[in-house]
């Protein structure tokens, strides 16, 4: 579902710290897939039984402040906000991380803690992609206390999460490596500010030949992590925050995983690497990063917007388009 549902300005708040926002612009992250995936089911299961269904997707947005409950300190109507994605609970009385899995629904009532005031500055389209890549990013980094002589290798650098962990670090001086199977992407890589490319094939066929990483920074640990173990230096660190298959699972990525543990965990035994997983990240990540991008320091790569009618290309363009390379934006019009 993408449009607005009329809403009435009068509606009574459950808590003290409630907002109403109405959105501007909304994006999706790989994790929407496996919710679109079930609301297709879903409806092929509601129209047998000739059952309408509303199935709203996305889980970024940019949005206006339209009415605050009394006990709201941080924001006011009018303001433009982001979700905050912060993966520590405030209270009983909101969910932890992700707002919301349907965003391109125009009306929310939200937490006020689950939401951020951006600056005047930040493009709607910039705003609308802004949270989960950056909030995770910032946080990968901090565990990772990557220090300035350290070797960091990222990996699936195409995603919208290693983009701005490579822009992140492009910022603060650090080397890095980016490895990935698509060759063609060696120049956008090379822009973005990766100093070494390294094909994901010479990974697999152990034909790498350069020094040994300290710090591995993989958002697809499923495609990544039984590759590159062998390539990492003793006492180093491998910060994982997602998988490939997270939506179906296939039997021959699940063996392949299976047939390796063994070597992957004797392998981090020998040579004490640490394996650190990360779900999105805290308020102050997102804080930071903000500032990063106010100081000129940190950006979000944007790939295309589509508005309108345009909802299928906006899909496609999110879901199915290898090329790809960036955060895809649907802006509402009105």
């Amino acid at each position: 579902m993408i449009g607005k549902i009329p809403y009435d300005l009068n509606l009574n708040f459950t808590t003290k710290k409630d907002v109403l926002i109405e959105i501007k612009a909304f994006s999706c992250n790989y994790r929407d897939r496996s919710f679109l995936l079930e609301y297709y089911q879903k409806c092929e299961e509601f129209n047998k039984r000739n059952i309408g269904v509303i199935a709203p997707f996305g889980s970024e947005f940019v949005a206006v402040v339209k009415k605050v409950a009394s006990g709201v300190k941080t924001l006011k109507v009018g303001d433009r906000v982001i979700p905050n994605c912060d993966y520590i609970a405030f209270s009983q009385e909101q969910r932890v991380g992700v707002p919301t899995n349907c965003a391109s629904q125009r009306m929310h009532i939200f937490h006020e803690n689950k939401l951020i005031r951006v600056p005047d500055s930040m493009s709607d389209e910039i705003a609308a992609s802004f949270s989960v890549a950056s909030q995770t990013a910032y946080s990968m980094i901090r565990k990772a206390e990557i220090s300035k002589n350290d070797k960091v290798l990222v990996t699936a650098p195409t995603s919208n999460t290693s983009l701005a962990v490579i822009k992140k670090l492009r910022s603060e001086g650090i080397d890095v490596y980016a490895t990935s199977s698509n060759t063609n992407n060696k120049k956008f890589l090379l822009d973005q500010g990766v100093q070494h490319f390294i094909p994901l094939e010479d990974l697999e066929q152990n034909s790498y030949k350069e020094p040994s990483f300290d710090i591995v920074i993989d958002p697809y640990y499923d495609l990544y992590l039984h590759e590159i173990i062998n390539c990492m230096n003793s006492n180093s660190k491998y910060i994982f925050c997602g998988l490939c298959e997270q939506y179906s699972l296939s039997d021959e990525s699940d063996l392949l995983f299976k047939t390796n543990y063994k070597i992957i965990f004797t392998t981090c035994i020998v040579k004490n690497i640490s394996l650190i997983g990360n779900c999105l990240g805290h308020t102050m990540d997102l804080q930071n990063a903000i500032e990063d991008y106010l100081s000129g320091k940190y950006d979000i790569t944007i790939d295309s917007v589509f508005s309108g009618s345009d909802i299928l290309p906006f899909l496609e363009k999110s879901f199915n388009d290898q090329s790809r390379k960036g955060k895809v934006v649907y802006k509402y019009s009105d």
